[in-house]
């Protein structure tokens, strides 16, 4: 039996942390698994597969450079090269991708988002991936196209390492957690629009979102907004909401447990984001049937959201605009478990 090792920062609530444990609970019964986490900690612990070893990387502390090089040492010569395949999942988990690199010749850094729209300039994108030190790995998977375009602009010489590969939706997990009770009750005749991740302004742009909203609410009284998560962002939110009087309209859930029987109940999901890696949300609210509304399109070898989607661009007249102009309608939903498997084929010719 092959041994596979995983890298990540903890299983707070997350896309790329589900999107992980998909990954993991779907490889479970064909490997050895072991998941080294930075921080043993997070929501999503229970749902990881009994079979998957999880560990924690040794503690680093800032300044001590001796220390954290010892710890690195001696874990090293415990693990490297001890796997047929390793993988640094989180991008910017740094101590992550060091020990990925050490643990197999099959080392793999895996890049969740477009870093040319997250950094100001090449310089600091270069410098960010010089210090993963991405040209040491044996492979580099991106979840999107746009994503390995954006990095091989600056390493053109690392094409033939690349390759996309999304993730997995975890898609009769999904079926079973959306089919539970939802506390939200729709008033009559609403249309219930719906934000599901991180409340951060930076990434997500809910002050774009929110400002879209109050715009297009003032031409349609029947729409409705819920932001189901939590975040940096939830005291500016909650406070332009008051000061907006939107108090009737924009209802603020938190973090949920379970989310989906909320993204299940809304009508249409919506993204205000500058950039997305490719969101797993996405794919979620298309297994479910949902619609999609989103400034940030993206793509891979199976997927491609332009076709899925309504496309704004990224200011709030261009979403108000959408909102304004959206009718619910039925949709097929995608077919999460075919898609989860072609990407299982992919993941294990890397394997």
């Amino acid at each position: 039996m092959k041994r596979l090792i995983f890298f990540a920062r903890d299983l707070e609530i997350g896309g790329v942390e589900r999107a992980l444990v998909n990954l993991l609970n779907a490889l479970a019964p064909d490997y050895a698994l072991t998941l080294v986490l930075q921080a043993r900690r997070g929501a999503l612990l229970p749902e990881l597969d009994a079979r998957v070893t999880l560990c924690e990387a040794p503690r680093s502390r800032p300044g001590r450079r001796l220390h954290n090089a010892a710890h690195l040492a001696l874990w090293a010569l415990r693990h490297a090269r001890r796997y047929d395949f390793s993988c640094a999942f989180c991008t910017d988990d740094l101590p992550g991708s060091r020990m990925a690199r050490l643990a197999s010749r099959r080392a793999c850094l895996w890049v969740h988002n477009d870093f040319s729209l997250v950094f100001r300039s090449e310089r600091e994108e270069q410098a960010f991936f010089r210090r993963l030190r991405a040209g040491w790995f044996h492979r580099i998977l991106f979840v999107s196209r746009e994503s390995r375009a954006a990095f091989l602009r600056l390493q053109p010489r690392l094409e033939a390492r690349t390759a996309v590969v999304g993730n997995l939706v975890g898609a009769a997990r999904l079926k079973k957690l959306a089919a539970e009770p939802c506390p939200f009750r729709r008033g009559e005749g609403e249309t219930v629009l719906l934000f599901l991740g991180r409340l951060d302004e930076r990434q997500k742009r809910l002050h774009r979102l929110l400002t879209a909203f109050r715009m297009a609410r003032a031409e349609r009284g029947d729409l409705r907004l819920l932001l189901v998560g939590d975040g940096p962002a939830r005291g500016d939110c909650e406070r332009y909401v008051r000061e907006s009087g939107l108090d009737g309209c924009v209802t603020l859930c938190g973090a949920q447990p379970n989310p989906y029987p909320w993204l299940a109940a809304a009508d249409c999901l919506v993204l205000a984001s500058d950039h997305e890696g490719f969101p797993l949300v996405c794919m979620e609210a298309l297994a479910l049937g949902r619609e999609l509304i989103t400034t940030a399109p993206v793509s891979d070898e199976l997927l491609d959201l332009r076709d899925h989607a309504v496309v704004c661009e990224k200011n709030a007249v261009s979403l108000a605009a959408a909102m304004a102009a959206y009718s619910p309608k039925r949709r097929e939903p995608l077919d999460a478990a075919a898609l989860d498997a072609e990407r299982l084929r992919e993941l294990q010719a890397l394997f």
